[in-house]
């Protein structure tokens, strides 16, 4: 359980605090704004569902997250546009693999399950991102060959919020912002993250 720091500008390992949850193999790790997180995983008939975060700036492991679906170990683990895709992977408890796919937000430590992934479902699959964009190629399962498919991953994302109330007075104003995108038209000419607008009359922004 213990975690290690390697410095490539000085070639040097450092040791960190010790993962607290319990002992695994083939557990899942991501990024995230600067922050680790790691989970799942097995020990010998145990398989886990818990997703701990350590962060680098204090050296602290927290408990985030209960993985709400079957345990499972070795899904292809995507991050795009702020969220983590969790896509296939070995169900343990139905000794199988499985075509789920479910998005993880940890900002507001939320999951929802999507669309089953197309694809050969497996686990050990090779996943990389390209701008925004996922990729999942390979994998394998115990009764089938090999998997020789390549997959590309484009999530749609665009989250809308309004920093107050979406009735305002005459000559008040709100801000309107949209989120996990990488560019933005509004339909009032604006294209940044962040409009400021101040309706004279009941209006749609889109």
């Amino acid at each position: 359980n213990d975690l290690w720091e390697y410095d490539a500008g000085i070639n040097s390992w450092t040791q960190k605090a010790n993962f607290p949850g319990n002992v695994r193999a083939e557990g899942i790790s991501f990024v995230s704004n600067g922050i680790a997180y790691f989970g799942m995983g097995k020990f010998g008939n145990t398989s886990y569902n818990d997703i701990w975060k350590w962060d680098p700036n204090n050296n602290i492991w927290t408990l985030v997250t209960t993985f709400p679906g079957s345990a499972r170990i070795d899904p292809a683990t995507i991050t795009l546009c702020g969220k983590i895709f969790f896509i296939s992977g070995w169900l343990a408890s139905q000794s199988a693999t499985t075509k789920e796919v479910w998005m993880f937000d940890p900002a507001i430590i939320s999951w929802t399950q999507l669309s089953n992934f197309p694809g050969a479902s497996s686990l050990d699959q090779a996943y990389f991102e390209i701008g925004n964009k996922g990729y999942i190629a390979t994998g394998y399962d115990y009764s089938n060959p090999p998997s020789q498919e390549l997959w590309e991953f484009a999530p749609s994302l665009i989250n809308l919020s309004v920093a107050s109330n979406t009735s305002i007075c005459i000559g008040g104003s709100t801000t309107l912002t949209a989120s996990v995108g990488v560019n933005y038209s509004w339909n009032n000419g604006a294209t940044t993250t962040s409009i400021v607008v101040s309706p004279s009359t009941s209006t749609t922004y889109s």
